[in-house]
């Protein structure tokens, strides 16, 4: 919830009205269809909250989006040339900037954000990422609320990035970063109010910023029918492993990296079948493609809703195994809402309160080694994998955005 000191600026703000008006989200990461993190997060969230308010529009990376009821209702193209990796790096180098401002932030989408921001009919506006709430010095109004989804401890994830690279260049890029964040929340550090996904990312910023306004708004997931007919773990046939996530992004591979060094050869070593592992997600760099080459590992790149349903079918597992993670929780809830329990690391461990049995959060091999060994002897029932299924329909984004707006609402 707010941060009690800061409550009264809000209720002076024209509260009922203002939440009642038109809701405008700026997010210049996001395309269609939604592949990663927080593409999915802005666009689900926001769809939910336009039932609450008279509709909202999401201006993305090339397309303003209008959801009401719920339901998308119009679309519109923009054209919007996007920076490289390169060139946004030098950017951030020269001008001592931070790295996703000068990637996402460009020409065109700052002329459709006046655009939007110039109409009179949003009483909030949200900005995706704290580096894209630069954009609102053209606005800054009275009459309107201003949040960030923050997705991350982002100040955290740019440390990370610093330790865990050794490429000076990164280093560098990730520090100016770091700093730009610092900079920009301690100048306006009363100005918004700061949309969390986790507790731990609240307290990651209160360390810096201890009186910050901010409110945690978790990351949910889409219900399904669930895998109703989910063929249940064989214990004489292979161990099915699956990872999921963005394959461009430097986490990611990080993490199955790491699975690579650390888990695989005590899990393959000890499994006397055969041990399967398939990686799918989008845009896959060169080193995942190298990894999965030299693994024998199955690689499913940019595949489709219907492909990805299918391989959480196939699998026994999920796997979260990231060394160091600031997110991580829709890999979560998407495999506990199809009814596939998952084996994470600890750097996870935080983001969900508890975890079924048939689930694992360890840092040690051999514990996920015992833990698939003792399911695939068990099984898995068809009631564990309900209960599986219901702890995922407590992080439900239609849930998640009336909760958002019915604390907006009191707090105004």
């Amino acid at each position: 919830m707010f941060c009690a000191e800061k409550t009264m600026e809000y209720r002076s703000v024209n509260g009922s009205r203002m939440l009642k008006s038109a809701c405008l989200v700026l997010a210049p990461h996001l395309s269609y269809p939604t592949r990663n993190g927080a593409d999915i997060l802005i666009d689900r969230r926001w769809a939910e909250f336009s039932r609450h308010v008279a509709y909202v529009d999401i201006l993305g990376s090339n397309v303003l989006v209008r959801y009401k009821h719920g339901v998308r209702v119009s679309v519109e193209e923009y054209s919007n040339q996007g920076r490289s990796k390169t060139w946004s790096s030098i950017l951030t180098l020269v001008k001592g900037s931070h790295y996703l401002l000068e990637k996402l932030i460009t020409q065109d989408f700052i002329r459709i954000a006046k655009w939007c921001l110039a109409k009179p009919e949003y009483g909030m506006v949200v900005f995706s990422y704290i580096s894209t709430a630069s954009l609102a010095v053209l606005d800054m109004s009275n009459d309107r609320l201003y949040c960030i989804e923050t997705h991350n401890d982002e100040i955290k994830w740019f440390k990370d990035m610093r330790h865990s690279s050794s490429n000076p260049l990164v280093k560098m890029i990730a520090w100016l970063s770091e700093c730009w964040l610092l900079r920009f929340m301690r100048q306006y550090d009363n100005d918004f109010l700061y949309l969390h996904v986790t507790k731990a990312d609240q307290s990651g910023y209160s360390t810096y910023f201890p009186k910050q306004i901010s409110y945690v708004a978790p990351v949910g997931c889409d219900l399904s029918e669930g895998l109703s007919h989910h063929t249940n773990i064989d214990a004489l046939g292979p161990v099915k492993l699956l990872f999921v996530g963005s394959l461009n992004v430097k986490m990611n591979y990080d993490a199955i990296k790491y699975f690579a060094e650390k888990f695989y050869p005590v899990i393959k070593q000890n499994i006397v079948k055969q041990l399967e592992v398939r990686i799918v997600g989008s845009n896959p760099s060169v080193k995942v493609v190298r990894l999965c080459a030299q693994k024998g590992w199955s690689l499913f790149a940019n595949a489709s809703e219907e492909n990805l349903a299918a391989s959480y079918a196939w699998a026994d597992f999920s796997i979260l195994p990231f060394e160091y993670a600031t997110g991580g929780k829709l890999k979560l809830l998407k495999s506990l809402s199809l009814g596939v329990p998952f084996l994470a690391t600890e750097a996870v461990c935080n983001q969900l309160d508890e975890i079924e049995p048939t689930c694992l959060m360890s840092d040690q091999p051999s514990e996920w080694l015992e833990h698939i060994m003792n399911i695939k002897k068990a099984g898995i029932s068809q009631e564990q994998r309900n209960g599986l299924m219901a702890s995922a329909q407590k992080n439900s984004w239609s849930r998640i955005a009336s909760d958002l707006y019915w604390h907006l609402d009191v707090m105004s």
